[in-house]
């Protein structure tokens, strides 16, 4: 229950921070979640959360807002 109400503040701070175009901050929220994910086995979250960590370091807010869409999917 900690996992999923953690999971869904992260989650919102970070369509937030892809709103507010703030990549130091998307970078941190995917990476953040990314860890809690495969700490619990929940791969497949952990691995978009990379590709949204990766975009965020590369100013690539593009492939972030992309990505969120699979982000929720998961």
């Amino acid at each position: 229950m900690e996992f999923i109400e953690a999971n869904e503040r992260d989650a919102a701070s970070l369509r937030e921070a892809i709103s507010a175009n703030a990549e130091n901050d998307v970078w941190h929220l995917a990476h953040r979640i990314k860890g809690a994910c495969r700490a619990i086995g929940a791969a497949p979250l952990g691995a978009t959360c990379e590709r949204i960590e990766l975009a965020g370091k590369a100013s690539d807010l593009a492939t972030a807002r992309q990505s969120i869409a699979d982000f929720d999917r998961e």
